[in-house]
């Protein structure tokens, strides 16, 4: 993603397209807060119907990949078959993909896919075990086939290791759980021991 210019009057915008309210509004305080403007979709149709006005141009948007309704693959082969909106660069976040979902993410040119690791996260014993091979997987096979994988969702200090360790991600995002020790800590502090965390097992 570019980074915002300094001498830009108008940040770049980015739009997110989620269903649930809570990770719109975790991607919204993260972007803003690197100097992106950000706009909101809950469904695919709603993102297509932004992404088709003229007058809010739009620079990136992150996809969910399971949406209500119009899926976020849906969407994205919309986007391709487009000539305005075929070029546009997407990211595609999920939590439920399967390889299949990967490869036709693959198929559709999308540059960039965001693993969610909320089910990692959450999971226990086994389940986290296998969770986190899903995850491993994932990753190797988007990066086998040119697109670049990260990773977010529900990582802490206490889990964040096992997901840093796989060698195909090229970006964490966790800020959520890190506003919330910055108000304990201070946001420098919190930073630096999640970047530990990270570097130790790199």
């Amino acid at each position: 993603m570019a980074e915002p210019s300094p001498l830009s009057t108008v940040p770049p915008t980015v739009l997110v397209v989620d269903d649930e309210k809570n990770i719109r509004r975790t991607l919204e305080m993260v972007l803003t807060g690197e100097g992106y403007r950000v706009l909101e979709a809950e469904s695919g149709e709603k993102a297509l119907e932004t992404l088709g006005n003229p007058h809010e141009p739009v620079d990136v948007a992150i996809f969910d990949l399971k949406l209500p309704g119009m899926s976020g693959l849906d969407a994205l082969q919309r986007l391709r078959s487009d000539d305005a909106t075929r070029d546009l660069p997407v990211i595609v976040v999920s939590g439920h993909a399967t390889v299949h979902d990967a490869v036709a993410a693959i198929k559709l040119g999308a540059p960039v896919v965001e693993l969610h690791t909320g089910e990692y996260a959450h999971a226990e014993g086994q389940a986290r075990e296998a969770e986190l091979k899903r995850l491993t997987d994932m990753a190797a096979l988007a990066a086998k086939n040119g697109i670049e994988p990260h990773a977010g969702h529900g990582l802490t200090y206490e889990n964040v290791q096992p997901v840093a360790a796989i060698p195909q991600l090229a970006e964490l995002n966790i800020g959520h759980y890190l506003i919330g020790e910055a108000i304990f800590v201070g946001l420098d502090a919190a930073v630096r021991r999640m970047r530990t965390l990270m570097d130790d097992v790199r």
